[in-house]
């Protein structure tokens, strides 16, 4: 089976299981039933937002020159954890609170930055990524997936301790994984013969 073959099925049963999981929130639930607290507005927002990640991947194909089905195996995996956390893991989680907002956006820039192309404005801009494609790959690769292990990180910190949640992700994971990331793509400047393609 082909790589691309092997990210559309994978794309595929993702995105069917996030469907489902979409619709269960959808549902009116059993009386006493421990869910996240979604408004019809913030549900109809995830909705199109879901919908907008299903054709978005190849759409952009031909301005971005990436593997659509790549892509959408990547959006499907975080809609997949992030719906994951709504259905399994409501308890206490504040969808409104600074923390839980700051998650999402981090967590949102990190996914775009995995399979971001050179460019100007998103993705780990050092000169060393600038240099080569595959160390822009191999870095933004790394440090989209830091950054939204962050988000999802500070959104589940966010109801514990929903004032200094934000911080403690910035200062604790988001300002040294950035460092790893620029020393990553030093490193790989420095050590050409880790440059494959795989």
């Amino acid at each position: 089976m082909s790589s691309i073959e092997k990210w559309r099925w994978r794309a595929l049963v993702l995105s069917g299981l996030n469907s489902l999981m979409l619709v269960w929130l959808w549902l009116p639930k059993p009386v006493g039933w421990r869910q996240l607290h979604l408004t019809l507005e913030v549900l109809a927002v995830v909705t199109i937002a879901y919908i907008l990640s299903l054709v978005t991947p190849f759409i952009a194909a031909a301005t971005y020159h990436w593997t659509a089905w790549q892509v959408a195996e990547h959006w499907a995996l975080a809609w997949f954890i992030y719906s994951g956390l709504a259905i399994l893991g409501p308890i206490g989680l504040k969808m409104s609170s600074q923390g839980a907002l700051g998650g999402l956006v981090i967590s949102f820039v990190g996914i775009l930055c995995v399979d971001a192309p050179q460019n100007g404005v998103l993705g780990f801009r050092v000169p060393w990524t600038y240099r080569s494609p595959i160390i822009w790959r191999k870095t933004n690769v790394l440090g989209g997936w830091l950054f939204f292990a962050s988000g999802v990180f500070c959104l589940i910190m966010s109801s514990w301790w929903p004032t200094a949640a934000l911080p403690v992700v910035l200062i604790s994971i988001i300002l040294p994984g950035a460092s790893a990331v620029v020393w990553y793509s030093y490193w790989l400047e420095h050590h050409p013969n880790h440059l494959t393609k795989g």
